[in-house]
């Protein structure tokens, strides 16, 4: 199939058309990627939700299409309705299941009938198999060894994200939850980091409780000291969770996806200067099943966050005078 597109390409040099260069071709199927997997993360929820992933399969595997057509240099492709593009390319496969597919979205967006789950699933099923066997056919790539990491614009966050990627790979699943863990806590600290003023964030939300109740305690009366310790303890940390709680929320990021990685990867602690204190692979696999799956759900989390960030992100410097 690689020889294919690019005998492909060479016969469309000679007629004076160039098709499309290989790093755009690979960054818009890297969207139209990101695009299919919402729909698959879409079509695990509720029945009653989930016929809504119809919507991203369409508008995926339509992406798709047109950028296949403006490859082979076709001509009024943009006035072609879905189906014409399997008339006027001959070489794209399954024609009948993207029919099928087409029809369910149509019925639910025009006319309000919710396709069964079972509809979904073999819709979901039905897409993928067509980007395997399409990607490769049109464009001699492997659709698997697209990388959605490349959406990612910060690049403290899309290094430790390529070494997870590779570490998952590579059976390193351990060292591959750690190097996700680390994305993220750059990709918080990154983002604030550009909305300083006068020292301080102004995402911050209250500030951090420390231990300075201990201080009151002890020089409090001592009668009820050790209950009164553990009431100030529980305080502090409720109010940091709350914090923490209202600053994901705040960002736009699923704090239900951000409550199941910050659970299943490990702890890390960071020292200013001193580097990380990473918690052990020993000590996380007593808590946590680690497997693939695990791994690719925590990558595609940190990368889903990175691009809701990204939708919104400025520089604080650029519009307030003063010390930041």
């Amino acid at each position: 199939a690689t020889v294919t597109y690019w005998q492909d390409t060479l016969n469309l040099i000679k007629v004076g058309y160039m098709a499309l260069d290989k790093t755009i071709i690979t960054k818009r199927l890297t969207y139209i990627k990101y695009l299919y997997q919402q729909g698959v993360e879409q079509s695990k929820l509720p029945e009653v939700i989930a016929g809504f992933a119809l919507m991203q399969f369409h508008d995926c595997i339509e992406m798709f299409l047109l950028l296949v057509a403006e490859n082979l240099g076709k001509k009024d492709y943009a006035k072609w309705s879905f189906m014409q593009y399997w008339t006027e390319i001959g070489t794209l496969t399954m024609r009948d299941a993207m029919n099928t597919m087409k029809q369910r979205r149509v019925s639910l967006k025009h006319h309000g009938s919710f396709p069964s789950h079972d509809d979904v699933v073999e819709c979901s099923i039905n897409v993928g198999t067509f980007l395997h066997e399409n990607v490769q056919n049109q464009f001699g790539i492997d659709f698997d060894t697209i990388s959605l990491v490349d959406l990612v614009s910060y690049e403290s966050v899309r290094s430790p994200l390529s070494i997870a990627v590779q570490n998952m790979a590579d059976g390193k699943l351990y060292d591959s939850l750690v190097q996700s863990r680390i994305a993220f806590s750059n990709l918080l600290e990154d983002y604030e980091g550009t909305k300083m003023h006068w020292y301080h964030s102004i995402l911050e939300i209250g500030k951090k409780q420390g231990d300075k109740y201990k201080n009151f305690v002890k020089n409090a009366s001592l009668k009820n000291a050790n209950n009164n310790m553990a009431w100030f303890k529980e305080i502090s940390e409720t109010t940091n969770e709350l914090r923490d709680v209202a600053k994901i929320t705040a960002l736009g990021i699923d704090f239900k996806k951000y409550a199941l990685f910050k659970a299943v990867t490990p702890h890390i602690i960071r020292f200013i200067g001193e580097g990380d204190s990473i918690e052990s692979e020993e000590s996380l696999s007593k808590r946590v099943n680690i497997s693939e799956d695990l791994c690719n759900i925590c990558i595609n989390f940190v990368i889903e966050s990175a691009v809701r960030l990204q939708e919104t992100d400025y520089d604080l410097s650029e519009y307030l005078k003063g010390e930041m």
